[in-house]
């Protein structure tokens, strides 16, 4: 049974022997760290799609993969996870780096920095 936040589902364990890991599988802790650390600010702007009344809580990155990202929401009334679905799949790390930014709205999509 594979389960998430989502739900569960009954997979055939050779279709989940078959499986290729997820391309980010071994970097995933490290960006996480790096965005909770480093960007605030992008945390901040993802938050907003968020439902409404999960916004006043603290928000941290949960988890990341090729097809979105989830935040964890601290809240009075508990813990929720929320899942931002990518618009398409990532398969490098420039393209995972462009869809979150596509996610929290950054006007510099292409990687451009502020001078």
């Amino acid at each position: 049974v594979l389960a998430d936040t989502a739900g569960a589902e009954s997979v055939d364990h050779a279709d989940l022997r078959a499986a290729t890991a997820d391309p980010f599988c071994e970097l995933e802790s490290a960006w996480l760290q790096h965005m909770s650390e480093d960007h605030a600010d992008i945390v901040a702007q993802l938050a907003r799609h968020l439902p409404t009344r999960l916004r006043g809580g603290l928000v941290h990155p949960l988890a990341i993969d090729r097809y979105g990202l989830t935040l964890r929401v601290e809240s009075n009334d508990g813990d929720h996870d929320v899942r931002l679905p990518f618009p398409t799949p990532a398969d490098s790390v420039e393209s995972l780096s462009r869809a979150v930014r596509v996610l929290a709205g950054c006007p510099f999509l292409n990687g451009m920095r502020r001078i």
